[in-house]
Formats: structure tokens, sequence, C-alpha cells
């Protein structure tokens, strides 16, 4: 398959994805995002898994939170 033929098949994905500001690059953080779920029905604080997650992807507590918030939006 050629990328030109991927991109039209998965095209009305992309743009929805595309109009809520999630790129190509975000799908590294979907293993952080499952494990930051399972930590959170374990019933740890939030701060906790920032602190720990952050340290263990090398990205900043900061980009966590936004990462989060972004696996959370709601793509209409």
């Amino acid at each position: 398959m050629k990328v030109h033929e991927c991109m039209e098949i998965s095209r009305p994905v992309l743009e929805a994805m595309r109009r809520v500001g999630v790129r190509l690059d975000d799908v590294r953080y979907l293993d952080m995002y499952k494990r930051f779920l399972s930590m959170k029905r374990d019933c740890l604080k939030v701060t906790y898994i920032a602190e720990k997650l952050s340290e263990e992807y090398n990205i900043k507590p900061r980009q966590f939170y936004y990462i989060v918030k972004k696996m959370e939006s709601v793509i209409e």
C-alpha cells in the first residue's frame, strides 16, 4: 500500500483528528495514557501519576497534563 492510498482510506479519521489538534506523533503517548487510566483506576493520585509517567516518558509534567487533556477531548 502506498502512503496516499493509506491516507485516502483514513481521510475522515485523519481530518477529524486534525480538527481537534491531534498530531500523528501523538500515537507514541497511547501506552502512557493507558497506563494513566490503569493507575487512576487503582486510586493513585493524579499528581503522583503525572510525576511518575512524565519521568518515565521523559516529558515535563505540564506536557503530561496537556497530553491527557488532548486524549480525553471529544472528536465531533
